[in-house]
């Protein structure tokens, strides 16, 4: 089309098509989120015992809450004081368990001391002497290898983008900051969460509201079906440690029980390090058996528990569990590959809530609660 003056030029929308236009749309919206969620991650990897006590007493209210809310309803105690002992309680039982596997481990090493010292003795002996026919500087080679990967991937591990427990003092503190913290968000969860929401408008406060109950709701499955998956890992893996006579059995359970609450991976770590102590300790039967038993666990826990427990509970397939364990170790370390599947599960019953639920205003005043909670007429 053309005017006296010149051909008239088409507008934007005729000339780009719709689908570059979207996705230009969507990609200068989805760089500025990255820049906003890179400088909140900067500003976070400053304190990060703060945020590691932070996120460990979400899990602790989570797992709590139900306690003191029904001890509430029970005895029509003050809130607070139930929170306070619910949560010393809670420390006291944790301390008292770390502290009998420390005796225990203590016991076990005086009576298998010679255990330890003959250990890699015989095995390189059997390396050497055995089916394999192994050479010395191979075997040397071989540990050397294994040395320098250990080291390598346990300071990844250890420290990772988060930093946290970096000295006693660091350990302490965030310790201590854990349960104030818990403490609180136990005592008054309403009123932080009413605060934290108080400046969106109304409608879209109902929005955020519906997808934090979704999501508090999911974690709450999450925590406690992964404390029964964890539970029953560590008494299968300890009975079978006792049946086979190991001065370490509790301690092993412990383990087990603790790097079980990372899925799939965390019982692969935990009963490998039992595996090698047995191998080390009672030699290669013993070895063996319990490597039997940890394939047996690690088979039970991906095909039976996982699928039935955890897949009713946050609705997450086991493969986007391994892919957030592995992420999450990948970019923030052992904090990542703990809070990798919570967070997950979170964000996927939250968004999925939030997108759901029409975007309205309220005809009444709405009484907002925490999660769990009893409903309060007080406004």
């Amino acid at each position: 089309m053309s005017t006296p003056h010149g051909p008239v030029p088409l507008p934007a929308d005729e000339v780009v098509p719709r689908t570059l236009r979207v996705a230009a749309a969507w990609g200068w919206r989805l760089i500025v989120l990255t820049i906003v969620a890179y400088g909140i991650w900067k500003v976070l990897a400053q304190i990060p015992v703060l945020v590691f006590a932070t996120l460990v007493a979400l899990l602790l209210t989570v797992l709590l809450g139900p306690v003191v809310t029904w001890l509430r309803r029970r005895t029509r105690w003050p809130r607070g004081l139930w929170s306070l002992l619910t949560v010393g309680l809670t420390a006291v039982l944790a301390a008292g368990v770390l502290a009998l596997a420390g005796r225990w481990i203590a016991a076990g090493v005086s009576r298998t001391h010679v255990d330890f010292t003959g250990a890699m003795g015989r095995l390189e002996n059997w390396l050497t002497h055995g089916r394999l026919h192994l050479r010395p500087e191979q075997i040397d080679s071989v540990i050397t290898q294994v040395e320098t990967w250990v080291a390598q991937h346990t300071s990844n591990l250890t420290q990772g983008a988060f930093q946290v427990g970096s000295s006693a003092l660091d350990t302490i503190m965030g310790a201590i900051l854990c349960l104030v913290t818990t403490i609180f968000l136990l005592t008054d969860g309403r009123r932080i969460w009413i605060f934290l929401i108080a400046p969106f408008p109304l409608a879209s406060r109902i929005r955020i509201d519906a997808g934090f109950r979704s999501g508090w709701r999911s974690l709450s499955a999450y925590i406690h079906t992964q404390l029964l998956v964890a539970a029953l890992d560590a008494v299968m893996v300890g009975t079978g440690a006792a049946i086979l006579g190991s001065a370490f059995a509790l301690p092993m359970a412990v383990l087990v029980f603790i790097t079980a609450f990372v899925p799939i991976i965390g019982v692969v770590v935990g009963g490998g390090i039992s595996i090698l102590a047995m191998l080390l300790l009672q030699g290669w039967v013993a070895g063996l058996v319990m490597l039997a038993i940890v394939a047996g666990v690690q088979q039970l826990e991906s095909h039976v528990m996982q699928p039935f427990l955890m897949g009713r509970a946050v609705s997450l397939h086991p493969l986007a569990v391994i892919f957030a364990v592995t992420a999450g170790s990948m970019m923030f370390g052992a904090a990542g590959a703990l809070f990798a599947v919570p967070a997950l599960a979170v964000a996927n019953a939250g968004i999925r809530t939030y997108i759901r639920t029409p975007l309205r205003r309220p005809l009444r005043p709405v009484a907002l609660t925490y999660p769990h909670e009893p409903p309060r007429t007080d406004g």
